[in-house]
């Protein structure tokens, strides 16, 4: 991997990465703000708090998609230490900056990634079922 790449390449995860932890604290700022609010107003009947209960579970969704993000970023940091950033986990090819610049932790290429893909679905489609408690030999020994 070339300097100027592999700055690139860092100075874009860096900044993903800001972007995402300022937007987890702005959504941990706006729900201690709700929190305050809410102990204010007693008022409330049971929709008005079911529907806070829902706006706090979406919220803390979102922020746990965010900090696996981060994480994935952690990890596309640490890949880019050892030089292998960048490079598709399959084939060993490069994969193309504008793949890593729309989705910065991926580790496939395009082409290995739709194969993946391809795999996955096909092995979802033929899961076999686990044998249920009842057995066919507990059925003959019944009759």
């Amino acid at each position: 991997m070339t300097v100027p790449r592999k700055e690139l390449l860092y100075r874009m995860l860096l900044g993903e990465k800001q972007r995402i932890l300022a937007q987890i604290k702005a959504s941990m700022e706006a729900g201690v703000e709700a929190d305050v609010r809410m102990g204010f107003e007693v008022t409330q009947d049971n929709a008005d708090k079911s529907i806070d209960e829902l706006e706090k579970h979406i919220a803390a969704q979102i922020t746990g998609v965010r900090s696996e993000m981060v994480d994935l970023i952690d990890d596309a940091l640490n890949r880019l230490n050892e030089g292998t950033y960048g490079l598709c986990d399959d084939c060993g090819e490069e994969i193309p900056v504008e793949r890593l610049m729309i989705l910065p932790f991926v580790s496939r290429c395009v082409r290995c990634q739709e194969q993946a893909d391809r795999l996955k679905k096909i092995e979802q489609e033929h899961v076999i079922e686990p044998p249920s408690e009842n057995t066919y030999e507990d059925e003959l020994l019944e009759e």
